[in-house]
């Protein structure tokens, strides 16, 4: 079942997530894999119900507590239950990189941008090698018209991105307003100078 998630193949795992479900009726995790398959095929409903039975055998479940806040915040558009359901992932593990770098997302689309740039520095203390971070850290920077900052968090989040997926285009298209707004702004001097330097 796992191998068929990791393929992508999630219709074909869903049968066999349903079965150990069916099997063993207590174990939290099964019940994370059954929403997070639903998820990944639309269902967002169907996983949230799955979630709940997953948080209801196992209240520490923190994938299965990052996966209700994402669902809420991206498919439900309702950041603020989101938000409960992150906080509860730090509470039990304040060090989580993925559930600081969702908060200073969720932050993001709230408009908060000073509180969404302290959780996503703490999230890239982290983890380094995490692209969503810098991405994350490179529209805090935008949306505070420091762009050669927001450049070189893109050149970050692009080098650690193999894929050509929703975060490699997302990064394109930022680092595309970057570069028009920078031939506008005298910042284009500093950068230009700094990757003279670099190059030499």
């Amino acid at each position: 079942m796992i191998e068929l998630c990791n393929k992508g193949e999630f219709i074909k795992a869903l049968p066999l997530a349903k079965e150990l479900v069916n099997q063993y009726p207590s174990n939290s995790e099964y019940y994370r894999i059954l929403g997070q398959i639903n998820s990944e095929l639309g269902n967002q409903d169907e996983a949230i119900n799955f979630l709940i039975d997953a948080l209801k055998w196992n209240p520490k479940n923190s994938w299965a507590l990052v996966m209700m806040g994402n669902i809420f915040s991206r498919f439900k558009k309702d950041v603020e239950t989101a938000m409960i359901y992150y906080n509860e992932v730090i509470k039990n593990n304040p060090n989580d990189y993925l559930t600081l770098n969702n908060i200073g997302a969720t932050l993001l689309q709230l408009g908060n941008t000073s509180e969404a740039k302290n959780y996503l520095i703490k999230a890239s203390e982290q983890n380094d090698k995490y692209p969503n971070t810098y991405f994350g850290l490179a529209v805090v920077s935008f949306n505070e018209n420091n762009y050669s900052d927001s450049f070189d968090y893109l050149l970050k989040a692009l080098q650690l991105n193999p894929l050509k997926d929703e975060l490699y285009n997302n990064s394109i298209g930022l680092l595309k307003q970057i570069v028009s707004n920078l031939a506008q702004s005298n910042q284009i001097i500093d950068l230009v100078n700094t990757y003279i330097g670099y190059l030499e």
